[in-house]
């Protein structure tokens, strides 16, 4: 086994021409395992030695011999820095390591990152989470053993880490590829999967290390590469690939390189190319040589996710002889975001050496290029992604440019802007030419497309998003996700989307425009970049327009049902939150207020409010219509990312509350006109016939508005109040049933007990049953029959007294069974549904007109009744009653007319 890990040991002491001795054997070390991230920071670490000639002077083959390498060293030193040199943070505790590859930092969202790693004497490995200032976020994770592991964050929201790895089966003596998902917090979310079996035997007389590597793509996923055996030597001789979505199954393995030797190969890098080119392997391909010399070749592989594209390996520089018995050291390959790479090849001995000695360019078709003029040391390299930028360690040295100082360590971080093979066009992204809005103009209002220009042609639609959000100060509030269908079309140049008016609809605002990663892809189906961050900004145009709002609005919005009951208050608070992030509008302009529930979830009542100045501010009109539109395209919209507008019902829709007055003017004014006309008539009528009881008219129409109105409300209305509906129905058949009984009973009465009604009812019969059917809205309508309305002197029934107590009596009933509980219902109907329509407003205008009349016309006919003789009551006759008596019903109820 300690041949297996050969190799390991060497890569440690490749950096030994780098060591700043510090006190007598005592040593620091840079790692090589720096890293560079997106947002241009960056981390570098350096081992620690008490005694560095006995550390190398160990060939590690017992748990002693780990224990005494051990005892060499002090805890690893890990420094970070932001993008413009100042230090976040200093971690002096970190786990001492056997080799450099057994530790890698990883970029995590919030500005987090990881550590994973494998500390010296385990196969142990761990993860812990830092914040961006270095602090641990949770607990230490340890995983689980691996003897060779490589690991990569997904561009994907949320993000996942994928750890791939080698296992060793002690009683197969194999070694096979497994790999795990964890998420951004280093929780696992898959266990160990296998990728491969039978990787590599575990032999004494193995000589090479097996390597893998991991690479995350464009959209989100993963390729895993790992070195491989042929038939039964299993030397190594092949490097194959595998794409990976977190939560499906790995895709068939593929070939990316073979051995041109007996030997084997390792694997140096693995990446994806930023310009839809696919990805790459580095790797060393090694000969079988003797026990102590070995030749080695450096290659780069590229080809395609699905690895139906694979272009023959290009070798990069010549092809080196080592002793592998000492300490040597091998070149470091360094890819470029915007193509190409670098290859530090050995360590410069001092700051004037010939740069053509150590250092080599290449562009993206690996042709050599000049490297005067640059500054790479070897050792710790990174390469900021959005720049093109390498950072190199070198010892201190005050001649060296663009360089600054590693905390106190003997070393500096030289900066050096590398050549970039393909444009820049400001966007982070060597895709993309130019769009439209560009990046940091001004844009109109309601601006309604955005264009995309490539600088190469023949793209096509992938998978993924165009997101646009609005920015207040810091915080992106989202306004527009517009999906992208795939389609094997070629798109040319260009590429143009339709946008929402309510995506840009913020005065005097700043926008973000974000791409997910494959949202577009290559002529060769390569999943290409997307924007992230704030590489593609823009304002809106401050607002010109003057406008003044008339009125508020009040519009109705459902929830739809939640698992948990809701806290109506809070969720109304929250609701109005929302809405004012997302429409947006002011909060002191905007109020919601919970009104009922129904059989599709909780209706909501939200009140915008009318701009008093028009500055920068948003129309009610306006947004009204941007909520109808952000609900016609919910799931793309805003709404769909607020806590509590996710759950509006966008079938159920914004129901404006209607304007009762505006939107049914002209049926008022029709009323007004019947009015005008009722009274024209009854003037005509009290001149021509004065001894006639005209009044009776008035009290006809009252009834008939009265009953006509309720009736309305329980066919068109009852049911918008679901719990409103039964009461309803009951409280209109109940009074009509009791009225029509009591009026048939009055008259069946007065037919038995009363000869001369029976006299003038033999006569009348069609007219009082039809009077009498009329009675069934108001029993006060049974007087038309004694009204001698407009000189119809048929209509002088002689009714006895007890027809007027009779009646009495049945509207006191009536104010029960009728007015009182339409006028609850009719207010049980506006708390509930937030707003009067016309029915429910006239319904509940004539409850409280029939209320007040009956209250005033008992009134004035108890009185009435008590002052009149009571001998004169007695005798009155036929005559007296036929002229319409002391009293009579006048209104909707009992009203007074003395004679």
């Amino acid at each position: 086994m300690a041949k297996l890990f050969g190799f390991v040991l060497a890569r440690c002491l490749l950096i030994f021409p780098l060591i700043q001795h510090i006190v007598g054997q005592a040593a620091i070390a840079p790692r090589l395992n720096a890293a560079a991230f997106e947002d241009g920071r960056s981390i570098w670490t350096l081992a620690r030695y008490t005694n560095y000639s006995a550390y190398a002077s160990i060939n590690p083959k017992t748990p002693a011999d780990y224990q005494l390498m051990r005892s060499y060293t002090q805890p690893d030193v890990a420094i970070g820095y932001d993008a413009d040199r100042n230090q976040l943070f200093q971690l002096t505790d970190l786990p001492v390591l056997f080799s450099d590859e057994n530790s890698i930092f990883l970029s995590l969202p919030g500005q987090n990152f990881a550590h994973l790693y494998v500390p010296l004497q385990s196969s142990q490995l761990n993860v812990q989470i830092y914040s961006k200032t270095g602090s641990p976020i949770g607990p230490l994770k340890k995983l689980f053993d691996v003897l060779q592991f490589s690991a990569a964050v997904s561009e994907s929201d949320p993000a996942k880490i994928l750890i791939a790895y080698f296992v060793v089966n002690t009683q197969s003596k194999s070694g096979s590829a497994m790999y795990s998902v964890l998420d951004s917090s280093g929780n696992i979310e898959s266990n160990s999967t296998l990728i491969a079996s039978n990787v590599f035997a575990v032999t004494t007389d193995n000589s090479y290390q097996p390597s893998i590597a991991v690479s995350s793509t464009a959209d989100g996923n993963f390729i895993i590469n790992w070195n491989a055996g042929t038939g039964n030597n299993n030397n190594n001789q092949l490097i194959r690939a595998a794409y990976l979505q977190p939560g499906q199954p790995i895709t068939q393995a593929f070939i990316v390189a073979m051995s041109n030797t007996t030997g084997f190969l390792r694997i140096t890098k693995c990446g994806t190319l930023r310009a839809g080119d696919g990805h790459f392997c580095i790797y060393d391909d090694w000969s079988s040589g003797t026990a102590q010399v070995r030749s080695y070749s450096t290659y780069i592989t590229q080809f395609s996710f699905t690895g139906a594209t694979y272009d023959n390996p290009a070798q990069i520089g010549a092809t080196t002889s080592v002793d592998v018995t000492k300490s040597f050291v091998t070149p470091i390959p360094l890819p470029l975001p915007y193509g190409g790479m670098v290859v530090v090849a050995a360590p410069p001995q001092t700051a004037t050496q010939s740069l053509s000695t150590y250092l080599s360019l290449y562009n993206r078709e690996f042709v050599s290029q000049n490297v005067n003029q640059m500054n790479i040391a070897y050792g710790p390299l990174a390469v900021l992604p959005s720049t093109n930028t390498v950072l190199s360690l070198f010892r201190a040295d005050p001649n060296v440019p663009a360089a600054w100082p590693l905390s106190n360590s003997g070393y500096q971080i030289i900066s050096q802007n590398v050549t970039k093979f393909l444009p820049d066009s400001g966007y982070g992204n060597p895709t993309i030419n130019n769009t439209l809005p560009q990046l940091g103009s001004t844009v109109n209002l309601n601006t309604d497309s955005l264009t995309i220009y490539f600088y190469q042609e023949n793209y096509r639609y992938g998978v993924g998003n165009i997101t646009i959000y609005a920015l207040e100060g810091s915080k992106p509030y989202l306004r527009e996700i517009i999906p992208v269908i795939p389609s094997s079309n070629q798109l040319g140049s260009s590429i143009t989307v339709k946008v929402s008016p309510f995506a840009f609809n913020t005065p005097g605002t700043q926008y973000q425009i974000t791409i997910d990663g494959g949202t577009f892809r290559s002529s060769s189906n390569e999943p290409l970049m997307g924007l992230q961050g704030d590489n593609w900004n823009v304002w809106t145009a401050m607002a010109t327009n003057q406008f003044a709002d008339k009125d508020d609005v009040t519009l109705q919005l459902r929830l739809q049902p939640s698992p948990q009951p809701r806290n109506h208050d809070t969720t109304s608070t929250n609701l109005a939150t929302d809405l004012s992030n997302l429409l947006p509008v002011e909060a002191n302009r905007i109020s919601c207020r919970y009104l009922r529930a129904d059989h599709g979830g909780e209706i909501y009542q939200v009140t915008l409010k009318k701009a008093h100045t028009s500055n920068g501010k948003i129309p009610v009109s306006s947004l009204v219509t941007y909520l109808n539109q952000m609900l016609a395209k919910k799931d793309t919209s805003p709404l769909n990312s607020g806590s509590t507008t996710r759950d509006i019902d966008a079938q159920y829709g914004a129901k404006i509350e209607e304007n009762m007055f505006a939107s049914n003017r002209n049926i008022f004014i029709a009323g007004g006109v019947v009015i005008v006309l009722l009274a024209v008539l009854y003037t005509v009528c009290h001149r021509r016939f004065p001894e006639s009881n005209n009044m009776i008219l008035f009290v006809l129409a009252v009834s008939l508005f009265n009953f006509i109105a309720y009736l309305m409300f329980v066919i068109f209305n009852s049911s918008d109040v679901p719990y409103l509906r039964i009461p309803s129905i009951i409280f209109l058949l109940l009074p009509f049933a009791f009225y029509m009984l009591s009026s048939t009973m009055i008259i069946v009465k007065e037919v038995t007990e009363n000869p001369a009604f029976h006299e003038w009812f033999s006569r009348r019969t069609m007219i009082t049953a039809m009077i009498s059917l009329l009675a069934s809205i108001n029993p006060v309508l049974l007087n038309i029959l004694q009204s001698r309305f407009a000189g119809f002197n048929d209509l002088n029934a002689p009714f006895s007294e007890n027809v007027s107590k009779r009646i009495l009596y049945c509207t006191a009933t009536g104010l029960v069974l009728s007015d009182l509980p339409h006028l609850i219902i009719q207010s049980l109907f506006k708390s509930s549904n937030g707003y009067f329509t016309l029915f429910p407003f006239l319904s509940m205008v004539s409850s409280i007109l029939g209320i007040l009349f009956s209250i005033i016309g008992h009134i004035y006919n108890h009185l009435a009744i008590k002052k009149m003789p009571r001998k004169n009551s007695k005798k009155k006759g036929w005559e007296e009653l036929r002229d319409g008596g002391a009293f009579e019903m006048s209104d909707t109820h009992p009203q007074i007319r003395i004679k």
